[in-house]
């Protein structure tokens, strides 16, 4: 099997013969092509913007372990993929890139995370976006399934699971069966829940025991590490 850098070569020879272009190796040009191999898969990127779609003047405050805006803006279009403004919580919300996604796209946030620092920072991002929704971040456990119970009312999570390495977990055991319950619960009443996570056996250990839902698997190519985005939406 050939490997990648046999693979870029390939399509660099291919794209160049066809259009004309000159391959530039990891530099910044007119048109980037990128190739991502995942196996047996292999997915061809192409920026079709003047600048990256990282630089979101949202960008206030960062704080550690920080979601990349792209893949933030990615959760948010499968959770919601149509325009009609949804109401969507992120339990995890760190800086809030989710919450400035969603909320760019005309839906209403709320948001929750456990430490008061990305709190702050998160409230100082959604403010750069839409002023009235700052009061709608709170200092709360995602893990208590009264945090949960708050925010029934929402028709969309759409959350980056903590990893365990930038901001310590009390109990893994807590967080994945209090989202677990959570998401199946809403995707019962007609809503949808889209997670990020490292773990996701994990989280899937508790989705299986639920009924009336059904769950799609997406595994992506993210800081090194392939993490799984897990789609839950009402079975049928």
């Amino acid at each position: 099997m050939a490997g990648q850098a046999e693979i870029e070569q390939v399509v660099a020879r291919a794209i160049s013969a066809r259009y004309g272009w000159q391959h530039l190796q990891m530099q910044r040009s007119s048109v980037d092509v990128r190739v991502f191999i995942d196996g047996t898969w292999a997915l061809l990127g192409v920026r079709v913007f003047d600048e990256p779609l990282s630089r979101r003047e949202y960008r206030v405050v960062n704080v550690r372990g920080a979601l990349r805006p792209t893949v933030a803006a990615a959760l948010v279009r499968l959770a919601v993929p149509g325009r009609k403004p949804q109401r969507v919580w992120d339990p995890f919300c760190g800086s809030g890139t989710i919450l400035c996604e969603a909320a760019s796209l005309g839906h209403e946030v709320w948001g929750t995370d456990i430490e008061s620092e990305a709190v702050d920072a998160s409230r100082a991002n959604i403010a750069a976006v839409k002023r009235e929704f700052w009061g709608r971040i709170d200092n709360a456990d995602s893990t208590s399934p009264k945090t949960w119970q708050k925010h029934r009312t929402v028709t969309a999570v759409v959350s980056n699971l903590p990893w365990g390495k930038q901001v310590p977990i009390k109990s893994k055991q807590a967080l994945y069966d209090t989202v677990g319950s959570g998401v199946a619960d809403l995707g019962r009443r007609g809503g949808t829940g889209v997670l990020l996570t490292t773990e996701p056996e994990r989280v899937m250990q508790r989705l299986k025991r639920e009924k009336g839902i059904s769950v799609e698997e997406r595994r992506i190519g993210l800081l090194g590490q392939t993490p799984t985005i897990l789609t839950v939406r009402p079975a049928g």
